[in-house]
């Protein structure tokens, strides 16, 4: 893969993303200050996790562009994401730093929750900081990404 077509594929999950947290920011808006239904928390859960499913997708991308090994194992999110607050084996600063780790652990925290609990039993009151930090979330993620696209 070369650089044209990281960025293509990249700008495709970047997309899907942002679609994503549209859809959050609209239900969110749905709800106003009323506290959301199970099935619209399930919603919101799903959401979450198809967030940080992207983050994952598109960290994986640039893995294969760069070379580097997936990790195995029980923790292997974990470690997968911390290898993007190192500098690249072909020499780029890392790409996450400590404070980009604080903003993105609770939605991988999060999407385990969700591939391995039940939407009925998800707590608003548990969930909500996630939900209506997504956007902000996001846009941070977007821009270590567009950063890192632009200096290929």
């Amino acid at each position: 893969m070369n650089a044209e077509e990281l960025r293509d594929q990249v700008r495709g999950e970047l997309e899907l993303m942002s679609r994503t947290v549209s859809e959050i920011e609209r239900a969110l808006e749905a709800i106003g200050d009323n506290t959301p239904t199970v099935f619209q928390r399930a919603g919101f859960g799903a959401l979450l996790m198809n967030l940080y499913k992207g983050i994952e997708n598109t960290l994986m991308r640039i893995a294969r562009f760069e070379g580097m090994a997936l990790p195995t194992g029980d923790r292997w999110h974990v470690e997968f994401f911390r290898r993007f607050t190192e500098a690249f084996p072909t020499n780029k600063p890392a790409l996450f730093d400590a404070m980009d780790q604080q903003t993105f652990r609770p939605y991988r925290d999060f999407r385990h929750v969700m591939v391995h609990g039940y939407g009925v039993v998800l707590k608003w009151e548990l969930m909500r900081d996630l939900v209506v930090g997504a956007p902000a979330a996001f846009d941070r993620f977007r821009r270590r990404i567009d950063e890192y696209l632009a200096a290929l």
